[in-house]
C-alpha cells in the first residue's frame, strides 16, 4: 500500500509539474 500511495503521490506531483508548465 504504501509504495502504490509513494507512486501515486510521485504522479500527482509530476502532472501538477506538467500542468503548470503548459
Amino acid at each position: 500500500i504504501l509504495g502504490e500511495l509513494d507512486i501515486f503521490l510521485a504522479w500527482i506531483a509530476k502532472n501538477h509539474e506538467v500542468t503548470s508548465s503548459a
